[in-house]
């Protein structure tokens, strides 16, 4: 993933790669996601197990879907690539992967929203997911509103300095919620041992937003499903390592951490 990010860097004009690598502050929050999954998370190998057959299907929200790596909402991904978008979701479809779109409320509709009406209320029929979520307060605020699911998620680091890491925030939140929705997690995945280890502390899917940007700016839709194909593989690997052949068999006992 380093060579990609590399590789980008040459591509892009100098304006439109600081846009995707902005980071507020002095990049502490961005730096931490990082540290987090380096040095405070450490996998436990299992050995003397059949994984000859290894299967990243899961289910979210009642449907099965071929892996539980998600692309994660960003935006002008034509200053990435001439393909913008298209490129993103073709890639995404080439590699059996979700993409969640993005968009502004600056681009739909202005009628009463979510916050506007009684707690519970549903605007639709579809699942409602909040975003941006890094607190046991906030998540209940969620459930509160009726939310079918939240991200966990400190929007890459680029809001504020100083701020948490998703990952640190993980587990607590998922026992908070203890099922009464789905969570998901976004921030500092560049890895498919960085997705492990989030599924290993709860979440349902991982959402990845930089790579995917870099991985079509160096190859547009062949680079962004090169970028999705090397997290699954990565993620196979290391669900070997750990004597796992499905994604419902991951959980914190493969981190030392929670192993006691």
């Amino acid at each position: 993933m380093s060579a990609i990010l590399s590789k980008a860097k040459e591509i892009l004009l100098p304006h439109r790669f600081n846009y995707f690598h902005y980071q507020a502050g002095y990049g502490y929050t961005y730096q931490a996601s990082r540290e987090y999954f380096n040095r405070h998370l450490k996998i436990i190998p299992k050995v003397l197990t059949d994984v000859s057959e290894i299967s990243l299907q899961t289910t979210i929200f009642g449907h099965i879907y071929n892996n539980p790596i998600i692309i994660a909402p960003t935006a002008f991904h034509r200053l990435a690539h001439c393909d913008g978008e298209w490129g993103t979701a073709q890639g995404a479809t080439n590699a059996e992967s979700i993409y969640i779109y993005n968009w502004t409320l600056s681009t739909v509709s202005t009628h009463p929203r979510l916050d506007e009406h009684t707690p519970n209320a549903k605007l639709t029929k579809l699942p409602i997911v909040c975003k941006g979520i890094l607190s046991v307060d906030d998540a209940k605020l969620a459930l509160e509103y009726g939310a079918d699911g939240i991200v966990i998620s400190n929007h890459g680091g680029r809001q504020v300095d100083s701020g948490l890491s998703a990952i640190e925030c993980l587990k607590d939140i998922v026992e908070f919620v203890n099922g009464r929705c789905e969570v998901f997690v976004d921030g500092g995945i560049r890895t498919g041992t960085d997705v492990l280890k989030c599924l290993a502390l709860g979440a349902k899917g991982v959402l990845v937003g930089r790579p995917i940007l870099y991985g079509l700016t160096c190859g547009g839709h062949n680079g962004v499903e090169a970028v999705l194909n090397l997290l699954k593989q990565e993620l196979m690997y290391d669900m070997a390592s750990c004597g796992l052949t499905r994604i419902e068999q991951i959980n914190e006992r493969i981190l030392y951490k929670y192993r006691q």
